[in-house]
C-alpha cells in the first residue's frame, strides 16, 4: 500500500523489507501506485518479479504462488433473530 505522500506500508511491504535484509539485496518498488489487477498483469508480463497480496484465481495459471505469509478471517457477529437482507 502507498499513501498520497509516497510512504509505503502493509504486510507485503514489511515482508519484502525483511526478505531484502535477509538476502542482502535491494528491491525496486514498482507498481505500488497501480490497481491490484494492473499489478497482476505486470507480474504476468514479467514487468515485475514479485507481487504482494495477489489473490489466486483460476485464470492466473502463469503465476507461481508462495504459501501465505498471514491468514485473515472475517467473522460477522449478529443478534439471534430473523435477519432480512437487501436484494
Amino acid at each position: 500500500m502507498q499513501d498520497e505522500t509516497g510512504k509505503r506500508s502493509g504486510y507485503g511491504y514489511d515482508t519484502l523489507r525483511l526478505m531484502a535484509r535477509y538476502w542482502n539485496v535491494r528491491f525496486e518498488y514498482i507498481g505500488y501506485d497501480k490497481s491490484w489487477g494492473n499489478m497482476q498483469k505486470m507480474l504476468e508480463y514479467n514487468e515485475i518479479d514479485i507481487g504482494t497480496s495477489i489473490h489466486k484465481t483460476p485464470d492466473l495459471k502463469k503465476i507461481d504462488f508462495s504459501k501465505p505469509i498471514v491468514s485473515n478471517e472475517c467473522i460477522y457477529h449478529y443478534q439471534k433473530r430473523k435477519l432480512r437482507f437487501a436484494e
